[in-house]
C-alpha cells in the first residue's frame, strides 16, 4: 500500500475513533448490561442532575458529568461519518474533506516538514500558521527541514518568497504590487512583473539612468563624447554634459560621495531590503541590466591616478572598493563649450561594474575621483530593474 494511502486510513480511523466512542458509551451506559464481571455496585447508572444534565455513576470511576446531548442530532452525524467515510473523507465542521493533511484549508499540516516526511514532493499545500490560522503555502522538499516560501503575496499575512514563487505557483494573479520575504525576514511591498522583481533606479540630477563628474566646466567628462555611456543616459536634464564637479582634485581619494536609490511597489526601498533582492542572484542571466563606469580622458592613469569610481562594500561600512577604468588620453585642449565635446570615442573606457560589494548588482553609495582633465560615470543600461532568483 502506498505512504499515502497507509497515511489517509490512519487520520480516518483516528477521526471516526474519536466520534463513535462517544456514541458506543452512551449506548452501552443506556442498558442494563454490567461493565465487566465485576460486583454488581460496579454497574454504571445514568440519572440527571438538578440542571438536567446527564450523570454517570459508576463505583469504579467515581462520578462523571456528561453534558446533555440530542441523541437524533448524534446519530445525524455519524450517518455523515459515514457517508464522507465511503467516499475515503473524514467529515471536518459539516465537510468531507480529504483526510490527506494539506490537501485541504479544513484538514491542513502542522508544517511543512510534516508533509516531506510523509512522502509528500514540493507543492502548494494548506499548512497551519502559528499565529493565524492556516496558509496556502508553497513547500520546498529539497530542503531538510523542507522549506516553506509563503503564499501568493496578496497581503502582509499571505506574503510570498519572491515574485518567482508567486509567479510560477500563483500564476491568476502574480504580476503588480506583492509582499514578499526572501526568507524569513519583515516582509515588504515590491512591483512584480513576469516572475521578476522590477526596481525604478532614481537616478541623478542630471539623467535618471547616469551620474557624471568632472575637473572643470571646460575639461569636462563630456569632451571625449564617449558613444556607449551616451546611449545609456535617459531623461536628461541641467547641465548633464557637466555634472559634478568636485571641490578638490588630484587628491588621489575619493572627491565626490553619492548615494543610489531605488523604489518598488510604490515606495522608496531600504539598503537592507534591496540587499536581500540583490541575493535572489548574482548571475547575468537572471537580471536585465548591467552597470558602468565610464572614464574620458584619464591620460592613462590607473587608481589611485586618472579617474576611478569606488563603491561602498556593505551599507555604513566607509569601505570602499574601486572599479578602474583606465581610458587614455583625449588631448589637453579646453573645450569651447562645455557642451561641446573636442572628439569622438577617444579617450574612453566603458567597463562593466563587477561583484565587488554585498549588494551587487545594485551600488548604494559610491564615490568619484577625478584627477585630470576629463571625468568619469557611472550608468545603468536600463532604467527599470529586473531580476530573479
Amino acid at each position: 500500500m502506498s505512504t499515502t494511502k497507509q497515511s489517509s486510513m490512519r487520520w480516518l480511523s483516528v477521526r471516526l475513533s474519536l466520534v463513535l466512542v462517544p456514541v458506543v458509551m452512551a449506548v452501552c451506559v443506556a442498558g442494563e448490561g454490567t461493565m465487566g464481571d465485576g460486583p454488581a455496585e460496579q454497574k454504571p447508572i445514568i440519572a440527571a442532575d438538578d440542571h438536567g444534565n446527564l450523570v454517570l455513576q459508576s463505583g469504579r470511576n467515581g462520578t462523571v458529568l456528561v453534558e446533555a446531548m440530542d441523541l437524533v442530532e448524534l446519530f445525524g452525524q455519524v450517518q455523515a461519518i459515514k457517508a464522507c467515510a465511503a467516499q475515503g473523507k473524514l467529515l471536518i465542521e459539516d465537510k468531507c474533506v480529504s483526510p490527506i493533511p494539506g490537501k485541504e484549508a479544513l484538514n491542513p499540516a502542522s508544517s511543512c516538514e510534516e508533509l516531506r516526511q510523509l512522502g509528500f514532493v514540493s507543492g502548494v499545500y494548506f499548512v497551519r500558521h502559528k499565529a493565524d490560522g492556516t496558509r496556502h503555502v508553497v513547500c520546498d522538499m529539497s530542503s531538510i527541514p523542507a522549506t516553506n516560501l509563503g503564499s501568493n503575496g496578496d497581503t502582509r499575512e499571505n506574503v510570498g518568497y519572491s515574485c518567482k514563487t508567486i509567479q510560477e505557483n500563483f500564476p491568476e494573479n502574480a504580476d503588480g504590487t506583492k509582499w514578499i520575504s526572501i526568507g524569513e525576514a519583515e516582509p515588504f511591498q515590491v512591483t512584480c512583473m513576469d516572475g521578476f522583481v522590477e526596481l525604478d533606479v532614481q537616478g541623478s540630477n542630471f539623467s535618471s539612468t547616469g551620474w557624471m563628474f568632472s575637473q572643470l566646466t571646460l575639461r569636462n567628462w563630456y569632451k571625449c563624447d564617449c558613444s556607449a555611456a551616451m546611449e545609456r543616459l535617459q531623461d536628461l536634464t541641467g547641465e548633464w554634459y557637466i555634472g559634478t564637479i568636485p571641490a578638490n582634485v588630484d587628491t588621489l581619494q575619493c572627491e565626490a560621495y553619492f548615494d543610489i536609490a531605488y523604489k518598488s511597489g510604490g515606495h522608496d526601498l531600504t539598503a537592507e531590503q534591496v540587499t536581500r533582492i540583490s541575493s535572489l542572484s548574482k548571475s547575468r542571466s537572471n537580471r536585465n541590466f548591467d552597470v558602468y563606469t565610464t572614464s574620458c580622458d584619464d591620460d592613462f592613469g590607473a587608481a589611485p591616478s586618472g579617474h576611478w569610481i569606488a563603491i561602498e562594500t556593505f551599507p555604513g561600512s566607509g569601505n570602499f572598493e574601486t572599479q578602474d577604468c583606465t581610458s587614455g588620453n583625449a588631448g589637453d585642449a579646453f573645450q569651447s563649450a562645455p557642451n561641446q565635446p573636442l572628439s569622438h570615442d577617444m579617450g574612453c573606457c566603458d567597463h562593466t561594474i563587477t561583484n565587488i560589494f554585498d549588494s551587487f548588482p545594485f551600488p548604494l553609495r559610491a564615490c568619484a575621483s577625478i584627477n585630470s582633465g576629463g571625468g568619469v560615470a557611472l550608468s545603468f543600461s536600463e532604467r527599470v530593474l529586473r531580476i530573479q532568483e
